[in-house]
């Protein structure tokens, strides 16, 4: 061996020793001393095991989610086999068809039904109060006369808005009767384009318009049925006050007067034959 490989082997041999000598010592297992514990990697293995279980907890959450939400889904999107059971029929609003004999009611039919001439309609049917000087020079406000003419025209005015109420509820209710029953047609429809989410809240929010519109003619119809009441109640609170004070003259009357029964015994006192 030549000199230069020598110093080579040498050098190498001492590197070799001295890597071996500076080596931190190793834990063995068992007694075997190719078998190294090394804690620092069993603590980052046991960290990854860990991240995987809870990334693989929340994958199965996730995969119970979307199952849920699917099952929901399905719900949902199923259709009813036989939606007719549900169809209900309404009663609608009759024709007025009263008889006419000489002509006192010729108008009264178009004009509950339709609303048209409801004022000669009104005055054919009734009977008018005459003018004259007799009302003219009654007391305003206490005069059972004027009390009855104001019944009278509270009565006319009251009769004919409800006339033409009446005609535009009968109208309204045959104009709403198309919407009606095509929404109806709409919603017992088993075709699956008309059972989408989205048509079926159209559905919903249509028949909330149309209550909302029949709620207005019904509150028209009942506010005049009040004011028919109202006039009503009029005609009968004059006539118990009619009555009171014919009453009241009477008796009035009746103990002023000396030749009455009821005062015969002062009378027969007070008696002066001459």
């Amino acid at each position: 061996m030549s000199k230069r490989r020598r110093t080579v082997a040498i050098a190498g041999a001492i590197a070799l020793t001295t890597g071996f000598v500076f080596t931190p010592p190793a834990k063995a297992i068992f007694g075997f001393g190719d078998i190294v514990f090394d804690p620092t990697a069993v603590a980052k293995l046991i960290q990854q095991i860990q991240q995987y279980q809870q990334m693989l907890q929340n994958e199965i959450e996730l995969y119970q989610t979307t199952k849920t939400q699917y099952e929901m889904l399905k719900t949902n999107l199923e259709q009813y086999t036989n939606k007719q059971l549900w169809k209900t029929w309404g009663v609608a609003l009759l024709q007025s068809d009263v008889a006419n004999h000489y002509g006192e009611t010729a108008a009264w039919n178009q004009a509950v039904n339709y609303g048209q001439a409801v004022p000669t309609a009104w005055s054919m049917a009734t009977l008018p109060v005459q003018n004259g000087q007799f009302l003219a020079q009654q007391p305003l406000g206490n005069s059972p006369f004027l009390s009855s003419l104001a019944a009278v025209e509270i009565q006319d005015s009251a009769g004919q808005i409800s006339m033409a109420t009446l005609a535009a509820v009968r109208q309204e209710q045959a104009a709403n009767a198309g919407a009606i029953n095509q929404l109806e047609q709409t919603a017992l429809s088993g075709d699956p384009a008309d059972n989408t989410e989205i048509k079926q809240l159209n559905l919903l929010n249509a028949a909330q318009l149309q209550n909302m519109r029949i709620q207005q003619g019904t509150q028209a119809l009942q506010a005049e049925i009040l004011e028919q009441l109202l006039a009503a109640n009029l005609e009968q609170r004059n006539l118990h006050a009619k009555a009171l004070n014919t009453a009241t003259q009477s008796t009035g009357y009746a103990l002023s007067e000396p030749t009455e029964p009821a005062n015969l015994g002062a009378a027969l006192s007070n008696y002066n034959p001459q």
